[in-house]
């Protein structure tokens, strides 16, 4: 968002289209006028747990000269055979331009990536701001992101990956016949609408108090009357640890009238 507000500051003209919608993207590429465009979306979409149709997105920019820019953020050591997030997940890594990610989440570092054709690179090393006058990772923080990268490539990453794909199928699962409005995906973000803030609140408290810590997002995070918990599942919980979890929600929707 900071970005599409610098472009435009610069000139740019920044177009917003609705989640997911390639035909949108398509219309607005082809109405032309611009001397270089790019299409920014995430690939795991961080409140509802949904992936960015990449490969529709990138027969688009193709199709228009564009360059598609991913933000994987929720994506990179979670998805994929060998963890190199939504691109790998659907097939789509040569769909995109340019990857951009954090080391914070999945690989519990510090710091985050662009990554791209070599020519990006030098330029935003030698031209970005928000770059040029950050300081530096710690050779402490880079060397726990390099080592997170490698087990988030061995077979330790995989078996981690595989049980939070477990988790995620077995908590929608559970989750949907104790009559939560728990939409379908493929992370281990699972959101729970509820609509109003007060009943997001409300359920994130006597979830808390029965041990179970998941946040009431509200706005501005999420659109107005759709505030929800979000669930991010760990691949360290164990079958005891979800069954306490989803004994909590169960109590709770019995409790409450829950939509």
């Amino acid at each position: 968002v900071d970005g599409c507000r610098l472009a435009h500051a610069g000139g740019a003209r920044v177009e917003i289209y609705p989640h997911r919608e390639v035909a949108v993207v398509e219309t607005a590429l082809a109405r032309g006028g611009y001397r270089r465009a790019f299409v920014a979306t995430d690939g795991a979409f961080s409140m509802d747990g949904d992936l960015a149709p990449l490969r529709e997105l990138g027969v688009a920019c193709r199709r228009h000269g564009a360059f598609l820019l991913v933000d994987d953020a929720h994506g990179t050591g979670v998805l994929g055979a060998d963890g190199r997030g939504t691109g790998e997940a659907l097939e789509a890594m040569e769909d995109v331009d340019i990857w951009v990610g954090t080391l914070s989440k999945a690989l519990a570092a510090q710091g985050g990536f662009v990554a791209g054709p070599r020519v990006l690179v030098e330029y935003l090393i030698n031209r970005c701001r928000t770059f040029i006058f950050a300081t530096a990772l710690s050779p402490a923080a880079a060397a726990a992101a390099q080592e997170a990268l490698r087990i988030a490539g061995s077979p330790e990453g995989m078996r981690l990956r595989e049980r939070l794909g477990i988790l995620g199928r077995s908590f929608r699962v559970e989750l949907t016949a104790m009559g939560y409005a728990t939409p379908a995906g493929e992370t281990p973000i699972i959101p729970i609408p509820v609509g109003s803030d007060g009943a997001a609140t409300h359920l994130a408290g006597v979830l808390r108090e029965a041990g179970v810590i998941v946040p009431a997002i509200r706005p501005p995070a999420v659109p107005e009357g759709t505030a929800r918990l979000r669930i991010s599942l760990r691949a360290d919980l164990t079958d005891g640890d979800a069954g306490r979890a989803l004994a909590a929600f169960k109590a709770a929707r019995e409790r409450f009238s829950i939509g």
